[in-house]
């Protein structure tokens, strides 16, 4: 993933700031709006998916990976990040 989008609601693991600098450190961008550039949206306690899908216009436009605080970290684990 390249553009990272947090809309933590409450992460367990870490804090939303440490992630952030997880993903810089790996060599994503963090945003603050979802747009059709988002690659993926972090979303942890308190959040749904379906927020997001039905809000965004972009998810039209573009298929945006949205995934839960866990899922990111094994994403990480995994390489795939």
């Amino acid at each position: 993933f390249r553009r990272v989008l947090f809309r933590s609601g409450r992460l367990r693991r870490c804090s939303e700031e440490e992630a952030q600098m997880l993903t810089k450190r790996l060599g994503g961008q963090i945003q603050q709006e979802i747009d059709d550039q988002t690659d993926l949206i972090v979303i942890g306690k308190g959040e749904t998916a379906e927020r997001y899908r039905v809000n965004s216009p972009q998810f039209d436009q573009k298929s945006v990976r949205i995934v839960m605080e866990d899922d990111f970290f094994g994403l990480i684990v995994a390489g795939d990040a």
